[in-house]
């Protein structure tokens, strides 16, 4: 506390009302000595360096928020962390001028504990140190979503054998056109306050999807950590999914929405939506026509049903294995006459026939019409879980040719 508050507490208390004027130890009065002891001459040096040692911490604090709005490029944070630091300094500079021209003066130098006195020169040397710069700013970054590519991959087979498919291997780029990401601040900042490693942190999310008509949509959602989420200034990201494709999903529009948390300042939550769009080159399946003959085998005089079925593809891929049909024979009246089912002898492209004999103990009737079913099977001419490009008409009605 400065001497001369203490002069007026005294004055007010038991000094009659006069103000009590105060010298050194060396030629001062018997009354001021008494009261001006060693223990509370340092006891008040003391408390006047805890003032000096507080003022150094917050300047250490407003000279790193000085460095991280100059950085951010914040200049109203920044000038606000200078107006601290400056503030700071004047109240250094007060209480070392009280500690010069009244405390140690009152007292003398000899009667002050050395580490006392090594703690003002210590503030001293903090009030002539130089004043910081500003620091150059770290460039924005500016990410987004460029390119959303498609392969697609007609099979998988499972550790069986058994085949799945179709599915697509989506492949989504992240274009950097502005500073590096995350900036060096900004990480700093966020790992602080999370409290966890970059790698356990998330730096990226990004939201899409993928529309196939109607009411067939698939998320193409991706979390990107610290320990792949660096993106150079002009640097690219590739981030991958597999998506499986079902029936009917023949073309897709696809958008994608980057967000950066805490690391990416776009001015608003998000950066532009991507969007595109393109076809799924899936195999489709189709009976196309269906002939019957009936008639005596020569060799074993047994009626016989000699059938032909006329499948295709229609689709843009060849199917990855042959087309199996499943034919069934009725008369006029819808009664069963026959049933029969075969495959084709490989993978389809265009059209092929599929062609059976079958032992009948109902003669062929003049008119029929044909129930089929075709799907198409694994490479192995196993069944699997396939789709097909439209599945509405891969049961139909056929009329005989």
């Amino acid at each position: 506390m400065p001497i001369w508050i203490i002069a007026l507490i005294i004055a007010a208390l038991g000094g009659g009302g006069a103000l009590i004027a105060f010298g050194g130890f060396g030629g001062s009065s018997g009354s001021n000595s008494d009261f001006w002891t060693p223990e509370l001459c340092n006891e008040t040096l003391q408390a006047d360096i805890a003032d000096l040692e507080e003022y150094q911490t917050l300047y250490k604090k407003a000279k790193d928020n000085f460095e991280t709005g100059s950085r951010r490029g914040d200049a109203t944070f920044a000038g606000n962390a200078e107006k601290s630091m400056a503030d700071l300094k004047t109240n250094t500079a007060f209480i070392l001028n009280v500690v010069d021209t009244e405390t140690i003066p009152q007292c003398g130098r000899n009667v002050f504990r050395s580490e006392l006195l090594e703690k003002v020169e210590a503030a001293r040397k903090f009030l002539g140190g130089s004043t910081p710069q500003a620091v150059k700013e770290e460039g924005m970054p500016d990410l987004r979503v460029t390119s959303i590519e498609s392969k697609f991959i007609p099979i998988e087979n499972d550790e069986k054998g058994t085949c799945s498919g179709p599915y697509l291997d989506i492949t989504l780029t992240v274009t950097n056109y502005g500073g590096d990401f995350p900036r060096l601040v900004d990480l700093e900042n966020y790992t602080k306050r999370a409290q966890q490693p970059e790698d356990k942190l998330e730096f990226l999310f990004i939201t899409g999807e993928l529309d196939f008509g109607g009411d067939m949509r698939k998320s193409l959602d991706f979390r990107i950590l610290g320990n792949e989420g660096h993106i150079p200034s002009g640097g690219t990201l590739k981030l991958h999914s597999k998506v499986r494709i079902e029936s009917n999903q023949t073309h897709a529009k696809a958008k994608a929405t980057l967000y950066g948390n805490q690391l990416l300042k776009t001015g608003s939550t998000a950066s532009p939506t991507y969007e595109t769009e393109f076809d799924v080159p899936m195999w489709d399946v189709y009976a196309e026509s269906h002939m019957a003959v009936g008639k005596k085998d020569e060799d074993d005089n047994k009626y016989y049903i000699y059938t032909k079925a006329v499948v295709t593809n229609k689709g843009s891929g060849a199917t990855p294995g042959p087309i199996q049909g499943s034919f069934i024979i009725y008369d006029e009246n819808h009664r069963q006459v026959s049933s029969w089912s075969g495959k084709t002898s490989g993978p389809v492209s265009g059209g092929t026939d599929i062609l059976a004999k079958t032992q009948s103990d109902i003669k062929l009737p003049p008119k029929i019409t044909v129930s089929s079913t075709v799907a198409p099977l694994c490479p192995n001419g196993e069944s699997g879980s396939l789709g097909d490009g439209d599945a509405k008409n891969n049961i139909r009605e056929l009329q005989q040719r």
